[in-house]
């Protein structure tokens, strides 16, 4: 069931731009129809999770706890988000074509915050959530337990990526992206559980994607 809801807001939220630009001089893939793509996702997973919930959004990861480890959730997630764009520079590829295409104002608000937010809605927010009766199964890596919720989670997150396929994106290019995307989601979905919040999941969200450009462009 969780897999469907998955599918369900990805085919649903992707079709968006189609149906909303078609009769515009807008291109399928201009920044607007990234915008429209991320506003779906969040619409539709908040609507899924109000009804699921009954209202009480709590039980979904909207709530406020800033008790964890800040500092080195931040670290963390940039110091992955570096490692992830130093990996496409050591195998020659890289994703200047997926971000020349923002200006730095639009890769913040679109990259940074939005696509961070409705992701994390989506994948730590519903997903997540939903497969929480599961949490109790899953494995230990180092001494940290990484439920089976997470796991889905973070797979699916990662899977999501397969999509910059349609732009034409390397093959290399998308395999690292896939990667690092299951370990964001990993490390966001821990935090997420760990803490009961969505805050921390996205705070490492929103850093691993900093990471990734400022490391990026200092390579470059």
């Amino acid at each position: 069931m969780a897999i469907a809801l998955w599918l369900f807001v990805i085919m649903v939220s992707g079709s968006m731009p189609v149906i909303t630009i078609k009769n515009t001089t807008l291109a399928p893939d201009s920044i607007y129809a990234s915008i429209i793509t991320q506003l779906s996702m969040l619409l539709i997973s908040l609507i899924l999770l109000l009804i699921f919930t009954k209202g009480k959004i709590s039980q979904y990861g909207f709530t406020w706890n800033p008790h964890f480890p800040w500092i080195k959730v931040i670290v963390i997630s940039l110091f992955f988000g570096a490692l992830s764009a130093a990996t496409g520079f050591l195998l020659n590829v890289t994703d200047s074509e997926v971000m020349n295409s923002f200006s730095f104002p639009e890769l913040v608000i679109i990259v940074w915050i939005l696509a961070s937010f409705s992701e994390e809605v989506l994948h730590r927010g519903l997903i997540q959530s939903y497969l929480s009766p599961l949490k109790e199964r899953g494995l230990f890596i180092r001494n940290h337990f990484l439920s089976l919720p997470v796991i889905v989670g973070a797979m699916l997150f990662g899977l999501m990526h397969l999509g910059i396929l349609s732009i034409g994106a390397d093959i290399k290019y998308v395999f690292i992206i896939v990667l690092f995307a299951i370990l964001l989601g990993l490390i966001a979905g821990y935090q997420r559980e760990k803490t009961g919040s969505l805050l921390p999941a996205y705070i490492v969200h929103a850093c691993f994607n900093i990471g990734n450009y400022l490391f990026g462009t200092f390579l470059m």
